[in-house]
């Protein structure tokens, strides 16, 4: 079913299926972005980082 933003009422809520985000989804997306700090990168593992893997971008969780 198609919502059009007037068919929105508060208190309104839905639910999606959840997703795992994988290698090729952070590559995708900083393709888009232009994006490619070292932090989402595999030689993140290669830096001093705190995180100890590549770290997926935020606003790529944000818009899923």
């Amino acid at each position: 079913m198609m919502l059009h933003f007037e068919d929105l009422q508060i208190g309104d809520h839905w639910l999606s299926l959840p997703r795992r985000l994988v290698r090729e989804d952070v590559i995708d997306f900083a393709e888009l972005t232009g994006d490619h700090d070292d932090l989402h990168s595999e030689t993140s593992k290669k830096l001093d980082s705190p995180f100890g893997r590549p770290v997926v971008h935020g606003l790529l969780g944000l818009s899923i």
